[in-house]
Formats: structure tokens, sequence, C-alpha cells
């Protein structure tokens, strides 16, 4: 026997600010191109040393590519003063910067290098931007580094017929500007108006920016403030003239963002144009210091990939009538969910299976977990679903009795004390799971539970109330905890309680000798207790639902039967895409077969061929458990899991762990046609069975065939025309790239 103390609940809540900058890597990628090997075409290999594409000397690879003296030398981008007058990081004449690193003639103004008796140099020749065509500073600038940063000192207060001219500088894909100012001086020139729900407002000093963008832009302007007590930013078309300011999204803001909210204003798609930036007070006396930070970036709606900054979803398209249009605004009778970063918006109508629960429906909803499909454990009409109601409340003393058979019972906790008690009697050996909670939403894409390792799209989680379950042996107290064999508080999702084979042991609160017990109860009687986490105070009575299966007399994984598995993903063509994430395409070694458990049982796959060119006895392509064969996979697939057999090659998509390459000589690879194909999965008996077939039209060059819909089709498609899908390929996960 042992005891261990329930641990202290401790949750983390993780804050996302608006500003969040996300950064995307495109992983797996391959250009399919070729170098020839020899010294000067930009690929370093044989006895190379380095290859930067050229056969110069004195550029730090020579032109027998060897590697060069590491100094200092012509060419690095950096002046070095002893023999250099410039540098532009190349070794070419006739740019202002010559092959040796000196000074060529007039035109050294603008490659971006203070050079000679230039005082800044802004890597361009125009005027008016602070450091002019000749490279000298212009009145009233201040210009400072390599290449020159120009910025006016605001000296002055920016009125309407004569606002602070911002000059938008950096690269094509940011263009950016810092504002300081002060609104103690000045007047109060633009009118109050509403802001972010507020009334009139915009009652003190204000000072007026002029922007102007050439071509169109996602547009953010952040205010902050540092001795202003009160202070709203707004953007207009027409220099204070509030009735031309610019809306930020359909029906829900204004342009006017307000310190005490959001504090910035975000645009999505904004057309060139000259705007007008101004900086208001709420009221006299309230004025002081400020920053404006105003960021311009090159659109990204319909990239898939929601920026919080300035859209409010992103489907990875512009089209209208999708939930998500071409602004990247919610439509009007929808809701969108954000899954997390990297990931499109998934956009329902609103109603039952849009993913949100609205309790303020006519019939209100229990769940919603993005669909409308009874016998999931949430209704077409978005209720809980159950077969058993807890009977004679309070049922704390005697327990209530239940068949050995998968129930999904509903229950309530009516006070903050109070505990329900069920029993069940097992006539053998039996695999128990037992999980409560309270509700089910969608709101959570992609989730994957810590503790159980189950991904989805669903979340079950206990809003409710907090539960706390244990498990207790025939003829001992459920009122004495010590007396229990095991007991769980926040190891299910959403800080539900979970117990059975996919938990870590490390997870629970083990209170049995025997750790088995928590795989395979043996024959007897038991007695579950639900009750109240550590009896936190219930604002209202606490609805819970418990959940229990019974796994069957075994564990062992058996045999599959036909219909146990499916070939859910097929990729037929080769060296043309990689799939297998090893960033090579090299003869068929991106082919792959992915297979699917589709019963409750685990299966033993060993011995189970993937043939082709069926009927007869085909051509045997892969075999399961033949030695010789690498991976990390296993023959033991679980219900619901999925094993891939590539071609070959070393596969390293992440998140993909259960996957086999054809490396038996007498196999060879897949070798699947290219022009038509027919894959067969057959039994390991002595006369082999049929299990699964799927036939193939001709390939296309980078996409696979799936199961439409994923998983529970029985036709296929090509994998970028199935619903949700996720790129044109998916081995070893869902079609919307989630794990199985």
């Amino acid at each position: 026997m042992w005891y261990v103390a329930a641990p202290m609940k401790m949750r983390t809540v993780a804050l996302y600010g608006a500003s969040l900058l996300v950064t995307l890597a495109t992983a797996c990628s391959d250009d399919g191109g070729n170098n020839n090997g020899t010294c000067g075409d930009g690929h370093t290999t044989g006895s190379e040393q380095c290859d930067d594409g050229n056969t110069a000397n004195g550029d730090g690879c020579s032109s027998s590519c060897k590697n060069e003296s590491s100094g200092p030398r012509c060419g690095d981008n950096n002046v070095d003063v002893a023999s250099e007058q410039c540098d532009d990081g190349n070794t070419t004449s006739g740019d202002g910067c010559s092959a040796t690193c000196q000074n060529e003639g007039s035109g050294q103004c603008g490659n971006g290098a203070i050079n000679g008796a230039e005082m800044c140099d802004d890597a361009n020749t125009t005027n008016g931007d602070g450091c002019s065509s000749t490279c000298v500073v212009e009145s009233g600038y201040t210009c400072t580094g390599t290449p020159s940063v120009c910025t006016m000192p605001q000296t002055a207060n920016g009125t309407c017929a004569s606002p602070f001219n911002v000059m938008l500088t950096g690269t094509t894909g940011d263009l950016t500007a810092t504002l300081s100012g002060d609104t103690t001086t000045g007047t109060s020139q633009v009118a109050m108006a509403a802001c972010d729900g507020f009334g009139d407002e915009g009652d003190g000093h204000d000072q007026i920016y002029k922007i102007i963008t050439t071509d169109v832009r996602d547009l953010k302007i952040t205010l902050t403030s540092n001795t202003m007590s009160g202070a709203i930013v707004r953007l207009l078309r027409t220099p204070c003239d509030v009735t031309t300011e610019i809306l930020e999204y359909t029906d829900a803001e204004d342009g006017c963002a307000d310190l005490d909210g959001s504090g910035y204003l975000g645009y999505v798609n904004l057309p060139a144009g000259t705007y007008y930036i101004v900086v208001d007070t709420y009221a006299a006396g309230e004025e002081g210091t400020y920053e404006v930070e105003v960021v311009a970036s090159l659109p990204g709606c319909g990239n898939g990939v929601p920026n919080g900054a300035f859209e409010f979803c992103d489907d990875g398209n512009t089209m209208a009538g999708d939930g998500c249009n071409v602004n990247c605004e919610v439509e009007t009778g929808y809701n969108c969910i954000v899954p997390g970063m990297g990931m499109p918006s998934s956009c329902h109508m609103k109603g039952c299976g849009d993913g949100v629960i609205d309790a303020m429906a006519t019939v209100p909803e229990q769940c919603d977990d993005l669909n409308t499909v009874s016998g999931d454990r949430c209704s077409s009409t978005c209720q809980l679903e159950f077969d058993t109601t807890e009977a004679n409340e309070p049922n704390d003393t005697v327990p209530q009795v239940l068949t050995a058979v998968d129930h999904i019972v509903k229950g309530e906790l009516v006070t903050d004390t109070d505990a329900d008690l069920y029993s069940f009697t097992l006539t053998a050996p039996t695999t128990v799971t037992i999980e409560t909670y309270d509700t089910i939403d969608g709101t959570t894409l992609n989730y994957v539970d810590a503790n159980t390792g189950a991904v989805g799209n669903n979340k079950f989680d206990c809003k409710a109330v907090d539960t706390e379950v244990s498990v207790f042996p025939a003829g001992a107290d459920p009122t004495m905890p010590a007396m229990g064999l095991v007991r769980d508080d926040d190891d299910g999702a959403g800080y539900c309680s979970y117990l059975g084979a996919a938990d870590s042991i490390d997870d629970q609160i083990e209170m049995g000798a025997d750790p088995t017990q928590l795989v395979m109860l043996p024959a007897g009687t038991y007695t579950i207790r639900v009750g109240n986490y550590s009896n936190t105070a219930l604002a209202t009575p606490g609805p819970y639902v418990l959940d229990i299966k019974f796994g069957g007399t075994t564990a062992t994984p058996v045999a599959p039967a036909p219909g146990d598995l499916i070939l859910n993903e097929v990729m037929t063509a080769d060296n043309v895409a990689d799939t297998n994430c090893d960033g090579a395409t090299t003869n068929s070694n991106d082919e792959f077969v992915e297979i699917v458990n589709v019963s409750n049982k685990t299966l033993d796959l060993s011995g189970i061929t993937v043939r082709d060119n069926m009927p007869n006895a085909g051509v045997v392509r892969f075999t399961f458990g033949l030695a010789g064969n690498l991976g990390t996979g296993t023959t033991t697939l679980a219900p619901g899991k999925a094993v891939v057999v590539w071609g070959g090659g070393m596969p390293n998509c992440p998140g993909v762990t259960n996957w086999f390459v054809n490396a038996v000589a007498n196999q060879g690879t897949l070798g699947l046609n290219d022009g038509g194909e027919q894959v067969t999965l057959m039994s390991a008996d002595s006369t082999p069975v049929e299990l699964a077939t799927a036939t193939f039209g001709v390939a296309t060059t980078t996409v696979s065939f799936n199961r439409s819909p994923d998983i529970t089709g029985t036709t296929y498609a090509l994998h970028n025309a199935v619903t949700g899908h996720v790129g044109d390929f998916s081995p070893g996960k869902k079609v919307d790239g989630t794990a199985f």
C-alpha cells in the first residue's frame, strides 16, 4: 500500500497581447534543384571548403573553393579603416564602391555607407527625407547610423492647417515611424466624438500627423502615454474632420482607440493614400507627453495565419460568404475560431455546430463540438448525450448500481460537500476507463490533452464543477480516501478527472499496491465516488457527466479482421514532393501508404502485407515485422491510431512518430504506379485474406489521394479537395494536420 496526498491545484493562464509577432517557417520544402559539383556553382561538394557562386579570389572563398583568411577583407560589408574608404558587401566596381573598396567619384552618395565628406547616407538620393541627394543633413533633421536614419524632432504643434509630416522608413516588408510629442502646449482643434463605445471624447489639446502610403498596407497605430492622464488616437481621411474617421472593421469598431482599451488601431488592406493621425487628450488639464508607433506591413490577409493586431480571422482565402471576408473580418451571422499559431481560422454559421456554446439560444446549448452529428457525446442539437441519470439524490450513502457495460451518466453535485456513488461488478479481469466533464466545445482546435495524449478539435471541459473521482474496492468506506484504490482530480482535459490506461501513473494519486489495477481491474465489486474538489464553493449546483467504458477481458493485441483497417491516404507519385520531410525527393522514397485502425481493438500488424497490382497474388511491397525494415513504428496499433509506410529516405516530419521505411532488399521501395494503381492490405494467414483495398487514378505531381471525408469516407479525392484539408498531403496526420 502507498498513499500520496492530493497536490495543491495550480493553474496557468497564458495572455497573448494584441501585438504578438508571429514568424512562420516553412518546413519540409524542396525545390527539386540539382548542382553540377563544380567550384563556382554555389554548392559546397566533395573536397570544396566553400563555394560562393564565383571563382574570384579575395572574397573569402578562393578560385579553387578553399577558405581564405577570415580577417577583415574588401566585400565583407565592414569598412576597414586602415585600407578601405567604403565597403558595400561586394567586390564589384561601378556601383560607388570599387572592387578594392575605394570611393568611386560622385556615385558614392546613396550607397548606405558614409564616405568622404558625406554627412549622412540613407541608401537613396531622395530629397526631403532628412538626407539630401548629395548626402547632406537637411534642415531640422537629425541623422544617425549607417545607413542613416533621419528624424525631425517635434518642436512645434501639428495643426489642422499644417500637420506634422511623418516619413515611413524601412524595407518593402515593414515601413515604420516612431513619433513622440507633448500636448501640454497647443490647442484643441479636433471636435469631440465617440471612441471605443464611450461618449464624446477628445476635449483636450491635440496633435495632428500626416502619413502617406504608396501601396496597399496593413496598418497598426499604437499610442502609449508617458505623462498624459488620458488620451485617444484617431485615423482620418481629412485633417480634423471626425466625420472622415476610418473604421477599423465592419460593424464592430470605430476609427478611434482609447488608452483605457486596446490603445491601438488596426487596419487590413488599407488602400494607398494620405491619412491623418490625431493624438487627443480626454479633457483640458490631462495633457502630457506620449509616443506613437506606426507600422505599415505588406498585406497578409488570406495566408491562413490570423494576425491578432490586424485580422479578426484568416481562413486561408479572401473570398466573401464563407465567414471570413476579403479584409479578414468575421462576417455577419458567423463565428470564427482561431485555433492557434500557424493555423487558419475555422468559420461556421452561428448556431449549433459552430463550436461556440450559446447559452442564450432558444434551447440553451450544453455543448458544441463543431458538428451536428449525434452519437459523439454531443447531440445534433448541442445537448450532452447520456444513457443513465443519477438516481435517488442524494446518493452519497447507498451507491447507484450500474451494469458493467459502457455508460454515460448525467449527475449533479447540489452542494459544496455533495458526493455521488456508483457501483459495478466485474465477473472477470476487465480494463476500465473513467472520465468526467460538464461540457464539450470546439473553441480549441488541435487540442492535445497533456495527460491522456488525446488529440482533436473538441475540448472536454469542467466549467460548472471541478470534480474529483475515486475508486474503492468492495467493503471499503467511500468516505475514507485512504481506503481507495486510486483517486484523480485534474488528469483529464480542462481540469476534469480521468482514470484509465491512457493516463500516466505519475499523474495520478496512487493508493493501491498494484499499479496494474489502473489498466485491468480484477473480478469483484467496485464503487466510484464523484465529488467536488476540496469542497470548493459552487456558485450554483454543478452538473457533470460520468463516462465509464469497459474495455473487454483482454488487452492483448489481436490480428485484424476485414474492416478493422483502412487505407486512409496514399501517395503514388514519385520524386515530386518531399512528403517524408528529409529534404530530398529521390526515386520513389516519398511514396507512402497511411493505414488507420478504425476498430475498437488493439491490432497486431505482424505479417500483414502491402501489395499492388491486384487481383491475383499481387506484388508484395511491404511486410510488417519483417527484419530489415527501418523506422520508429510498432506493429501494435491502438484504436484510432495510424501508421505510415514510406518508400524510403529518412523521414523527419514533426509529430509523426509511428512510421516505417521499406528497406528490405527483395522488396525495395514501394514502387507504386503513377498512371493508376490499386493498393491492398492482406492478412498474415497462410492463405492471405484481403483486409482493405483502394483504387486510385492517375497521380498528380504533388498531391496525395485521401478518403473524403477523412477516415469516414468511402471514396477517394485529391488531398487538397477534401474538406478541412491543410496542404497537399499529411502522412501520419489527419487531413487537417492534426494528430491521430
